[in-house]
């Protein structure tokens, strides 16, 4: 799946890495100093922190705090697009995040 954003590869069109279970775990670990917000505030910042360490992923040139702030300033409609595009990456391939060892098969 393909996307662009100005603020990443200069522009340039690239490809949405795979979410994988890996991911979302390094996610999670990045996330427990932020375990006293509300679940909405936590679930917020998760989602863009996500983002950010896809976007990291594709090109290192920023942090992925640099990243999570460009996220944060993002129009809602072109986030929620790329959020949804990086969740669903790599749904249902073996060893991705929904797909690991063939789990939800038919679904």
């Amino acid at each position: 799946m393909k996307h662009k954003l100005d603020f990443v590869k200069a522009g340039e069109e690239w490809d949405i890495p795979d979410m994988t279970l890996e991911t979302h775990e390094e996610v999670l670990e990045q996330m427990t100093q932020y375990e006293k917000l509300s679940e909405t505030e936590y679930n917020r910042l998760f989602n863009k922190y996500l983002v950010a360490v896809q976007l990291n992923k594709v090109d290192p040139s920023k942090t992925v705090d640099e990243y999570a702030n460009l996220v944060k300033k993002m129009h809602p409609d072109d986030y929620l697009d790329l959020f949804t595009k990086i969740w669903n990456s790599g749904r249902m391939r073996k060893g991705s995040f929904r797909g690991e060892e063939g789990k939800n098969e038919g679904k």
